[in-house]
């Protein structure tokens, strides 16, 4: 072996240059950052914290919790925001996640009998495969999932476990599933009083949110996952065809990559978990909504990194040789610049939309009911506005419309009706760009008359129309 082979995995054996380079994999994604996010929904959150701190949601009325998928996340960024500008409050809390992330991994390697050099390449693995580079720095709370997956994973054997079990499922939902198959065997094996004993610790993390949830929205747990089943509705019923998409996901996120450490299942009780908690999701997301695996540059698939990461460490110590290990690093760093280029891009795209719709949105009367249906960059720039959210996130009235009325993607006409009359809205921002344009042109095939609006800058994405109902229905 070369020299400086020899030297540098000496180097990465060090906890102070594994330190650093998970440091430089983080900030990475931070360079030439211009104060803005890559996802609109970025920007429901900050409208949220917003109007948590504000005492209330003026412009979509309700709670601020309504339409807010990580009650943990939410909270975090309002208390930040008390001492820090939202965005940077944001800005912060995503690092913060992904040091969290980085640690995880690299205790979750040693814990599962890595040793050495590997540790950090596993562990910058997880850093950098797929869309995870984005999802650390998208202004939501997919680096806070990706850590509390890991820590999960990393407590599995801990008394511990429980207390973030309890907050497991206010980060993410499905992060209860993980919490729930990692504390089975404990349960199970525990005495009374130690059965006792996790029900109590995980009760006390999970009640404040718990209560805190019911009594401000009537649900448990967020009901965003309904509202968008029942907007994106599935056409196709075909197996095959779901199938396909589900594979397609998997391909393009290189989660397939990762999923080769399924052929570990039975070596432990932690890769049995991760086995499970990884075929039992996709067999729900592929039954449900499979497209929904391959929204916002998949981050929903990325939770599934530090999972399936154990399996390929469990692999891996069965292999002569780590060429799972150099394969997967090698796939990660081959795809990163893309990574990177579209985080860039798509934060430019942002900054250029916040600026127009604040100029467009500005011809708007004040206090009007505006139908939308990306819930976030006009809430942020225009809170002004009485907002009517189409999708059903943060309306949920409308949310109950497409129960009643959808039947699939692009015949939301009866929907629309239904809620645009309700609200008496009289103006519509849609985003001119395929589905999203069914919005307007759905609403104007159920008899409804759109007008452009007049003076609106017309390299913004989104059109701004005056909308007016039929004469007789």
């Amino acid at each position: 072996m070369p020299a400086f082979v020899t030297t540098l995995a000496q180097a990465l054996g060090q906890p102070w240059v594994r330190a650093l380079a998970y440091a430089a994999c983080i900030l990475t994604g931070w360079i030439g950052w211009i104060g803005t996010f890559p996802l609109d929904d970025a920007y429901i959150t900050l409208h949220n914290a917003r109007a948590l701190l504000a005492g209330a949601d003026t412009t979509y009325g309700g709670s601020p919790l309504v339409g807010a998928t990580s009650l943990v996340h939410l909270a975090l960024l309002a208390l930040l925001g008390h001492v820090l500008p939202l965005v940077t409050a944001s800005c912060l809390l995503n690092i913060l996640a992904a040091g969290a992330y980085a640690a995880g991994l690299d205790k979750l390697a040693r814990n599962c009998g890595v040793a050495g050099w590997q540790v950090a390449i596993y562990t910058i693995i997880g850093l950098t495969i797929g869309s995870v580079p984005i999802q650390l720095c998208n202004g939501l709370e997919s680096g806070m999932a990706l850590a509390v997956a890991t820590w999960l994973l990393v407590l599995a054997r801990s008394r511990f476990l429980p207390l973030l079990a309890g907050i497991a499922p206010f980060v993410r939902p499905e992060l209860g599933l993980l919490a729930a198959l990692l504390l089975a065997d404990p349960f199970l094996k525990a005495s009374a009083r130690g059965k006792a004993n996790m029900v109590g610790y995980g009760l006390l993390t999970a009640l404040p949110f718990a209560i805190w949830s019911v009594l401000e929205t009537g649900h448990i747990l967020p009901n965003t996952v309904s509202a968008k089943l029942a907007f994106f509705v599935e056409e196709s019923s075909d197996l095959l065809e779901r199938f396909r998409m589900l594979l397609g996901a998997l391909t393009l996120s290189q989660v397939l990559l990762l999923m080769a450490g399924l052929i570990a299942f039975k070596k432990s009780d932690l890769t049995r978990a991760c086995s499970v908690f990884t075929i039992v999701l996709l067999l729900v997301a592929t039954a449900t909504q499979p497209g929904a695996l391959i929204w916002n540059e998949y981050r929903y698939l990325m939770t599934l990194v530090p999972v399936l990461l154990v399996c390929c460490m469990a692999l891996g110590q069965d292999l002569r040789y780590p060429v799972l290990m150099l394969g997967l690093f090698a796939c990660a760093m081959a795809f990163l610049p893309t990574s990177l280029d579209l985080l860039q891009q798509s934060r430019a795209h942002t900054e250029r939309e916040l600026r127009l719709l604040r100029h467009n949105a500005a011809l708007v009367p004040r206090d009007t009911k505006v139908l939308i249906h990306d819930a976030g960059m006009i809430a942020w720039v225009a809170p002004r506005l009485h907002l009517i959210d189409a999708v059903g996130l943060k309306t949920a009235y409308a949310a109950a419309a497409h129960k009643r009325f959808t039947k699939t993607v692009c015949r939301w006409d009866r929907a629309l009706d239904d809620t645009a009359r309700h609200f008496g809205t009289r103006y519509m921002i849609v985003l001119q760009k395929p589905l999203w344009d069914c919005v307007g042109s759905n609403l104007v095939r159920a008899g409804w008359t759109a007008t452009s609006l007049g003076g609106q800058d017309r390299d913004s994405d989104y059109r701004i129309f005056a909308i007016q109902p039929p004469l007789s229905r």
